[in-house]
């Protein structure tokens, strides 16, 4: 968690669902060959399968209509969302939602935290994207506020 925090500019609280979510992944790797553990929003994945991961984004017109796709030779990997519209966590940003795909679930939840915080306005999601794609382990991103989205990565989004 410290370490993932520290990349991400947020304090350890910050990654504390998505290291649960990878430590309960990692345990479970050495009895199951397909393991996804959500954890509020924050995913650990490993599967030989491809995987649909639907996105809620609150009020947006993208809420249940577009999700991720995750194919089995990228896995396992962390895929967490943070938003300020809705959830109880605090965050102190506005976003409808911040998908991070990253190396570990610590990681992407410390980044989506930190991603969500800069969305205030839709005039932030292309800062927002910058700030996580300099983030080394991030691998992807998604970022919703009302009906504008914004991508960068190594990401598939398809609609559901």
């Amino acid at each position: 968690m410290g370490e993932a925090a520290q990349a991400a500019s947020v304090g350890p609280m910050a990654a504390v669902a998505g290291a649960i979510a990878e430590a309960l992944g990692e345990e479970m790797n050495k009895y199951c060959k397909e393991i996804i553990i959500e954890n509020g929003g924050d995913i650990y994945i490993k599967s030989s399968e491809k995987r649909i991961i639907g996105i809620f984004a609150s009020k947006s017109r993208f809420s249940c209509q577009i999700g991720l796709e995750i194919t089995g030779n990228e896995t396992p990997l962390g895929l967490c969302t943070s938003s300020g519209t809705i959830g109880s966590s605090i965050s102190l940003g506005k976003a409808d939602a911040v998908v991070i795909k990253a190396n570990t679930a610590s990681l992407a939840d410390a980044a989506a935290t930190a991603t969500a915080n800069i969305i205030k306005t839709s005039q932030d999601l292309k800062p927002a994207i910058e700030f996580a794609n300099k983030i080394a382990g991030i691998t992807g991103v998604v970022a919703i506020k009302g009906n504008l989205l914004a991508a960068w990565g190594n990401i598939k989004i398809i609609k559901i």
